[in-house]
């Protein structure tokens, strides 16, 4: 990747997968996330003090989208169906943030 404005792809996720499947594969995707961001808060808790109140509001979102997930899962479980799942990952520049 240059160091200008070019913009990478990449394909984390393509296929139709068994309600059982999308829902490890899904699910464990988000488990991940949330206790990024957990850590991520309880790091900047013992530093300095303070909340990192991104971290608490991107941990409430992923909680509802797993919540989401969970419950249509369930619902594609009951009526005996795969799900098509796609998870692209674009990556480009983005000015340094100050701590």
């Amino acid at each position: 990747m240059t160091l200008k404005t070019e913009t990478r792809d990449y394909k984390l996720i393509s296929g139709v997968f068994s309600p059982e499947d999308a829902q490890q594969v899904l699910l464990s995707l988000i488990d991940f996330k949330i206790r990024f961001h957990r850590l991520k808060n309880w790091s900047q808790e013992e530093r300095t003090g303070t909340t990192d109140i991104s971290a608490e509001l991107r941990i409430a979102e992923l909680t509802r989208t797993k919540a989401e997930l969970s419950a249509l899962i369930e619902q594609v479980m009951e009526s005996d169906q795969q799900l098509s799942v796609n998870c692209d990952i674009s990556i480009n520049l983005a000015p340094s943030v100050e701590m």
